[in-house]
């Protein structure tokens, strides 16, 4: 009698203890709307169940206290406290490559969802950028070519610039033809001063050798006639 007795007496002091210890949490799991996943009623301490979910163009990264993303993520598969967690997602980055004429200049990652940006395209002699062929929300990797057209403009502003260089270096040997002529007239201004300085010099060397030969015969024609009149004598 005793003995059954204890047995009773222990049943009924660890039954409450059981019955506290499989107290009832409340787990509930939301999308990033705040939509209800699913809700798991579980017993403290037990397990976890983390449903798994996912979303096009972006990387789940994990379950939240707070639909921001700003409070605290799942570190225990534990239910120890009814909770609310809301799913978090990062969006996928992918390579958007920019081409101008087959040439890739520009290779970036941008998030799904945002639109490629417009970047500076490079500059092609007698061409006018029109705009990039390919622009669009990032849905995947892209390809972004560069179009351009003939830029008349320029095309025009050179060929009057190749004009006016090539009228410049005419003028500039008419110029020097000019220069030169002038410069040929001055030169043969002072050939002709000269050759009569040269002209003059050579008179007067003639003459002073004329007058040397001059005085020279009559020098002699006086010894002749002086000698001859001595013999007479």
């Amino acid at each position: 009698m005793k003995r059954g007795s204890g047995l009773l007496l222990l049943i009924l002091f660890i039954l409450p203890i059981d019955i506290i210890h499989a107290e009832e949490v409340e787990i509930n799991f939301y999308d990033e709307n705040g939509q209800l996943i699913v809700t798991n009623h579980i017993d403290e301490g037990e397990d976890i169940e983390i449903p798994t979910i996912s979303k096009g163009g972006y990387n789940f990264y994990g379950f939240n206290t707070e639909k921001d993303g700003s409070g605290e993520y799942i570190k225990t598969f534990k239910a120890l406290e009814s909770e609310n967690y809301y799913a978090i997602y990062v969006p996928i980055l992918y390579p958007v490559n920019y081409y101008v004429n087959n040439e890739l200049i520009y290779s970036i990652e941008i998030p799904y969802g945002e639109i490629t940006p417009h970047m500076d395209a490079p500059y092609i002699k007698d061409m006018l950028f029109e705009y990039w062929q390919g622009i669009d929300i990032v849905a995947g990797p892209m390809n972004v070519i560069a179009i351009y057209k003939e830029d008349k403009v320029e095309k025009k502003v050179e060929m009057d610039l190749t004009r006016k260089t090539e009228k410049s270096k005419n003028v500039d040997k008419v110029d020097i033809k000019a220069k030169n002529a002038e410069e040929y007239s001055v030169n043969l201004e002072e050939v002709k001063v000269l050759q009569e300085e040269h002209r003059e010099e050579s008179t007067n060397w003639l003459l002073l050798i004329a007058v040397y030969i001059l005085t020279f015969l009559v020098t002699m024609l006086f010894f002749y006639f002086k000698k001859r009149k001595t013999k007479r004598v």
